[in-house]
């Protein structure tokens, strides 16, 4: 399986896609099927490039760690 990304128009959409090798009469050869639309594709520019301890507002990167549990930091 993989994805595959299709343009139409303007947008890309997604769709995950599965192979199927066919030996059956004179059409041998591989076969592709939908199996789920994923969705469109959206690209995010990057406006700037901040570290994470700036992104939390933290002063004290040592500090930060010590006073916020693994749970916490990933929310």
């Amino acid at each position: 399986m993989y994805i595959r990304v299709k343009k139409v128009k303007v947008y890309e959409y997604a769709y995950l896609v599965a192979n199927k090798w066919k030996k059956k009469g004179d059409r041998k050869g591989a076969r592709q099927k939908v199996k789920k639309y994923l969705g469109r594709v959206l690209e995010y520019k990057k406006e700037r490039d901040i570290g994470f301890f700036e992104f939390v507002k933290a002063e004290d990167s040592q500090k930060y760690l010590e006073n916020n549990d693994y749970g916490q930091i990933l929310k």
